[in-house]
């Protein structure tokens, strides 16, 4: 696969999104559910934009020339059957397991990745409430599938048909999907993954398989006699477009100053969200 594909799923992707959207909006006008606030989806556009802007930007600056490095190093050949595809599709959906697994576990990783979920709406758009910062480091994470001898381009079609599902699992509208809740993310999980409920905090963190949550023990299931709450477990009171990126950044750096002076609890508070 070359950039032409590339350029080809996202002209095959936004149609497809889009009208998941209008049905998702009009059936919610239907029910007369308000799934959909315009600031909320004005502010998943904006950060949309500005993600798409920056992965843009360093994916030719840094990010595939990181990949093609990794990629030179390999001491693997494989050719391009369906067990190459089978395999660049499983190790791209583990590898992002893991990078949401540290945005969720980790201080300044949480910074960036907080913003996605900021939304107390849940809907289509949603998926688009991208952390802007994150392009910065993901690559970090899907380097060893380069190492591998997986082609960088084949991994970023990879991961951008997953993102596509991945936008499409944000919905309110869908219910239990019977045997398929036990393979894929399906919305009920991700649902599940996006309430701020303590019980539901930090579960469900699969693009595209949930057997990854499964083994490693970040599985929950939906409980219909949960009510959920959509958004983060604190208020946000500045919801400007700035804010909303940099909130928890601010927050990391009030705790450091007020923390004591011992550098280990300064560290602990920096890296650490078990403070």
């Amino acid at each position: 696969m070359n950039r032409f594909d590339e350029r080809d799923l996202l002209l095959v992707s936004i149609p497809i999104v889009g009208i998941a959207i209008l049905a998702e909006l009009f059936i919610s006008l239907v029910l007369k559910k308000k799934i959909y606030t315009l600031k909320e989806t004005a502010t998943n556009v904006y950060m949309s934009v500005l993600f798409a802007g920056i992965d843009s930007f360093l994916r030719n600056i840094y990010v595939l020339p990181l990949l093609y490095f990794f990629l030179s190093q390999s001491f693997f050949v494989w050719p391009k059957t369906w067990v190459y595809w089978v395999v660049a599709f499983l190790l791209t959906d583990l590898m992002y397991f893991l990078l949401h697994w540290a945005d969720h576990k980790i201080r300044p990783l949480w910074a960036v990745h907080v913003t996605h979920h900021s939304s107390t709406d849940f809907n289509v758009t949603t998926g688009f409430r991208s952390p802007v910062l994150q392009p910065f480091y993901r690559v970090f994470f899907f380097a060893p599938i380069a190492w591998i001898g997986i082609d960088p381009i084949d991994i970023i079609i990879v991961y951008g048909v997953g993102q596509i599902y991945g936008a499409l699992i944000h919905t309110q509208l869908v219910g239990n999907l019977g045997i398929f809740e036990n393979i894929l993310v399906t919305p009920s999980h991700h649902r599940v993954h996006h309430a701020s409920n303590t019980e539901y905090l930090d579960k469900n963190m699969g693009m595209f398989l949930i057997i990854w949550d499964r083994f490693f023990g970040t599985f929950k299931k939906e409980d219909p006699n949960i009510q959920l709450k959509f958004g983060i477990t604190h208020e946000i009171e500045d919801r400007g477009p700035l804010n909303i990126v940099v909130h928890e950044w601010k927050a990391i750096l009030k705790d450091v100053q007020m923390s004591p002076k011992s550098i280990r609890k300064k560290l602990k508070i920096l890296i650490s969200m078990d403070t």
